[in-house]
């Protein structure tokens, strides 16, 4: 994206003095702040240093040139054109009305996206050109930026989003990998000038969970387009060992990496590692046939869709692209009733208080999960799509899982045996629920609805009728907005 600023925009991001500091300058440096973030070109056109140049004020002639000359400069402008002329008419030679013809001429022919000024006289030219989208304010640029690029992906409370370079590199964590990996110290130092990314989980004074990403621009990977997300170092603490840990920080890189827009994530290992890579097959890492120089296995994770899909079952889908997207088609869909003791315990990121949370383990964070109920419903099956309706509170769908499968029993052994480290429910609770039979559903858990979907709108588009307090099949008619959304 290639942006144009006016001379007023420069203004605010370069004062001239303490006194003179312009009330935009906030919103200017928080303007250039997501240019930078993005890959966002700036320019200043060579009509804004004649505008500058017009100054009568030495001192701040020589400031402001000097400031204009840290920006891009657009080579050969487009002039204006005969049609746009015939629309807002000639200007007089040498007026301030020809330098803003002429930097409105830029986004007339396309040599910019979008131009950005405070002069109210210009935008209502640029109306008169319909270019009323494409000339903003720096509150509208701002806005429009900030949804385009939104910067604050959700994560859960616990896993936080650090530049290598504030990690202790004496933390426990890192033992075993400087073992096993004599140049260590020298590739850590190397991330950290890199100024590259990691997740870490936090538990008391160490490091319970580690991964260091950066984006991979080598050619390692045959045929496959788009960007590519390396996941550098992939540590679950051994004082931590198991899937939770695992899968929360997993849900998390894949939530960076959709957002992102990385096509890939990627990463090496040895065969020693059947753990990790039982682990990360069951998510949809699959082994490419090449190694790498050092004779590393390499695993890929396909982040979007790609040809093959029609050839995968719901669920196997679920697991090759997801968390984060389902395959909505051919499937049914359910809702599913859950009460909100039990909701804060699978979902806790719906909870607005989580920060009372903290210092629980994270089983309601991870991926893969069960739901317990009494239900009699025999339907759903592996690869439906399901939507939890919290009841009581909230009264809405919060979030969205996929099925893996259903089984029925009336033996709490068998239930905890079956549904392992998925479980939120207590042993007591299991045995108290058994004195009914109870439908037990494990499921992938995909997305928590940024926009939950309340009873009233779900009862207005005629997807329910009567209160949801038991497990229903979606009517057809309704799927069609329903899909739509969901997917908002």
């Amino acid at each position: 994206m290639k942006i144009l600023i006016d001379t007023n925009i420069l203004i605010p991001l370069e004062p001239v003095h303490s006194a003179d500091i312009e009330p935009q300058r906030s919103t200017a440096l928080d303007f250039i702040s997501l240019c930078l973030k993005n890959n966002i070109e700036i320019f200043l056109h060579p009509e804004g240093r004649r505008d500058i140049e017009n100054d009568r004020n030495q001192v701040r002639k020589q400031i402001r040139t000097d400031a204009y000359k840290k920006y891009k400069e657009l080579v050969h402008p487009p002039a204006p054109s005969k049609e746009m002329m015939d629309i807002i008419g000639d200007p007089i030679p040498g007026s301030h009305d020809e330098i803003d013809i002429r930097m409105l001429a830029s986004v007339f022919q396309d040599a910019i996206d979008y131009f950005i000024t405070e002069d109210q006289k210009l935008r209502k030219k640029a109306k008169s050109l319909n270019l009323q989208d494409r000339v903003l304010s720096l509150n509208e640029v701002l806005d429009l930026l900030s949804r385009l690029f939104p910067s604050n992906i959700p994560m859960p409370e616990i896993v936080k989003r650090l530049p290598v370079y504030s990690l202790n590199g004496k933390d426990p964590i890192f033992e075993s990998i400087r073992n096993s990996y004599p140049g260590f110290d020298v590739w850590f130092q190397k991330c950290k000038l890199e100024h590259r990314e990691s997740l870490v989980i936090q538990r008391a004074n160490s490091l319970a969970g580690l991964c260091i990403f950066s984006e991979e621009k080598k050619d390692q990977i045959d045929d496959k387009k788009g960007k590519v997300l390396k996941l550098n170092t992939f540590k679950i603490s051994s004082d931590f060992s198991g899937y939770k840990l695992g899968e929360l920080l997993l849900k998390s890189v894949i939530r960076i990496a959709r957002h992102e827009k990385f096509h890939h994530l990627y990463l090496t290992t040895h065969e020693e590692q059947s753990s990790l890579l039982a682990f990360l097959e069951d998510f949809g890492f699959r082994l490419l046939p090449a190694r790498n120089e050092r004779g590393e296995l390499l695993l890929l994770k396909d982040v979007f869709p790609v040809s093959d899909m029609q050839f995968l079952t719901p669920l196997e889908f679920q697991k090759r692209y997801g968390p984060g997207i389902e395959q909505l088609e051919n499937v049914f869909f359910y809702f599913i009733p859950i009460q909100p003791q039990y909701s804060r315990l699978l979902f806790r990121e719906t909870e607005k208080q989580r920060e009372l949370f903290k210092e629980l383990l994270p089983v309601e964070n991870t991926i893969r999960k069960a739901y317990l109920c009494h239900s009699s419903n025999r339907q759903i099956a592996s690869g439906d799509i399901l939507l939890f309706y919290r009841s009581g509170d909230v009264r809405s769908v919060v979030a969205i899982g996929v099925c893996e499968y259903t089984f029925r029993s009336q033996d709490p052994k068998e239930i905890i045996l079956k549904i392992g480290q998925r479980t939120v429910y207590s042993f007591s609770e299991i045995e108290n629920l058994t004195k009914k039979e109870v439908l037990v559903v494990l499921f992938r858990e995909s997305r928590i609805l940024e926009k939950p979907i309340s009873f009233d709108e779900l009862s207005r588009m005629g997807a329910v009728k009567g209160s949801i307090q038991s497990i229903q099949k979606i009517k057809e008619e309704a799927l069609p907005w329903l899909k739509q959304r969901i997917g908002e």
